[in-house]
C-alpha cells in the first residue's frame, strides 16, 4: 500500500515543520510500499533528512496522490488564517481530487486555532471529509468539535509530533552544565505591533546593561519577508549589532545537508528561551532551558498552558518582561514525557487504522479510540 502526505509545506525553512516529519518518519510502520510527497520547491535537504520519504514533482501531485489508498497530513496547524488562507485553499483543492477518489484521509498531529472560526463554514466542509484525526493539544480538539462540527467519535486530543523526535536529541540534558548566553530570543508576529517590537528593544538593552550575553535566532531561516531575520533588523539598532556585548544573530544552516540535531542543539547553549514560537518554546522546553512564551495565537498560548510557565502578554511591557525573565524556570520533564508518549500513541491508533484488523472497513466508533 502507498501513502501519500498530502501537506507541502516540508522544506520552507521552519525548523519545527521537519521535527513533525521527523517524528512521524521515525516511528510509524505501515508495511507501505512507499510514502510519497510533493513540495513547491528544491527538496534536496529534506531528501537528505528524510530518505522513507519519495519526494516527487509537483506536476506529478494528484497523480501520485490518486494512486494511494491511504492520504496523511501530517503535523502543524492545517486550521487557521493567521498566515492568510492559503492552507485553507490548499485544503480545498486536495479534498476536491480525493472526492474522485476511493482513498482514505487521516489527520495526525495537527492544530487548530480558535481565530480560524471566521472561517468556519469552508473549514467544516473540509474537516467533513477525514476519516480521523488526532489533535496535538486538547484545544485544538475542541474547537474542531465545538466550533467546526466535528463528530468527535473521529478527532481524539494527543500531542505534537515533534515531542518524538525532541525526546531523542534531548534524551540526556545536563542541567547542571553552565551555558554560554542568559537569553536566547525567537520572535516572530504575523503582526509585530510597533510597541511590542520597542518594548522588546528596551528589555534587550537591559540584559546588555547587566553584561548578559544574548542571541537572536531564528527557528524560520527564510531572509526574504518579515521572519525573524527580517524582525532582527528592526528589533535590534545598529549600535546593539557592532558594539562590546552586542545582540548577536544566529540562524541554523537549514538550506544543506545538516541533520535535524544540528539543527537544534543550539537551544543547548542558552540558560533562559523566550519566544512566540510554537516550535523553539516545545525544543527549549525539551532542551532543559528556562522558558518563557511571548503571546503571538491561540496555538502559542495553548501550548504555554501545557507546559506550564509564564506567558507575556501583548504589547510585552519592559517590566513584564523582566519579571517573566527572572522568574523562568525549565519544564516538568513529566509533562514533555507525557506529550511523547501522547504522540506516540496516536501513531499507534493510525498505524491500526491504516493495517491492522478492520483497517478495510475504517470503522469510526469512539470505542476504538
Amino acid at each position: 500500500m502507498n501513502i501519500f502526505l498530502n501537506f507541502d509545506f516540508y522544506g520552507a525553512g521552519n525548523i519545527g515543520d521537519d521535527l513533525m516529519l521527523d517524528g512521524f518518519t521515525g516511528s510509524f510502520r505501515s508495511g507501505s510500499e512507499k510514502i510519497f510527497c510533493t513540495v513547491p520547491r528544491d527538496s534536496s535537504c529534506q531528501n537528505f533528512r528524510f530518505p522513507s520519504v519519495d519526494f516527487i514533482d509537483r506536476s506529478k501531485r494528484y497523480s501520485i496522490a490518486k494512486s494511494c489508498p491511504v492520504w496523511i497530513g501530517v503535523g502543524d496547524t492545517p486550521v487557521q488564517t493567521k498566515s492568510g488562507d492559503w492552507f485553507l485553499m490548499k485544503l480545498e483543492r486536495d479534498v476536491e481530487n480525493l472526492s474522485t477518489t476511493n482513498s482514505k484521509w487521516f489527520m495526525l498531529g495537527v492544530g487548530a486555532e480558535s481565530e480560524a472560526v471566521s472561517r468556519k463554514e469552508r473549514y467544516s466542509r473540509v474537516l467533513s471529509h477525514a476519516l480521523r484525526v488526532w489533535t496535538r493539544d486538547e484545544q485544538s480538539h475542541d474547537l474542531l468539535v465545538n466550533s467546526f462540527g466535528m463528530d468527535p467519535s473521529k478527532v481524539k486530543a494527543s500531542a505534537d509530533l515533534a515531542n518524538i523526535s525532541l525526546c531523542g536529541i534531548f534524551r540526556n540534558v545536563n542541567h547542571s552544565k553552565i551555558r554560554k548566553f542568559s537569553l536566547g530570543l525567537c520572535y516572530y508576529d504575523e503582526n509585530a505591533g510597533t510597541e511590542s517590537i520597542g518594548n522588546i528593544t528596551k528589555f534587550l538593552r537591559s540584559i546588555s546593561a547587566q553584561k548578559k550575553r544574548s542571541v537572536f535566532f531564528a527557528n524560520d531561516v527564510n531572509e526574504k519577508g518579515m521572519f525573524e531575520h527580517g524582525l532582527y533588523g528592526r528589533i535590534i539598532p545598529r549600535g546593539m549589532r557592532i558594539l562590546p556585548g552586542r545582540i548577536r544573530f544566529f540562524s541554523p544552516d537549514y538550506f544543506s545537508r545538516t541533520p535535524l540535531e544540528k539543527l537544534v542543539s543550539h537551544f543547548s547553549d542558552y540558560e533562559t528561551v523566550m519566544t512566540s514560537r510554537y516550535h523553539a518554546l516545545l525544543t527549549a522546553a525539551w532542551a532543559g532551558c528556562k522558558v518563557i512564551s511571548l503571546e503571538r495565537s491561540s496555538k502559542v498560548t495553548a501550548l504555554s498552558r501545557a507546559l506550564g510557565i509564564a506567558e507575556v502578554k501583548k504589547p510585552y511591557s519592559l517590566n513584564d518582561l523582566t519579571d517573566a525573565f527572572e522568574a523562568a524556570r525549565p519544564v516538568d520533564r513529566e509533562i514533555l514525557n507525557s506529550m511523547y508518549m501522547k504522540a506516540r500513541e496516536s501513531i499507534k491508533e493510525l498505524e491500526l487504522a491504516v493495517t491492522g484488523p478492520g483497517s478495510h472497513s475504517f470503522k469510526t466508533s469512539r470505542e476504538e479510540f
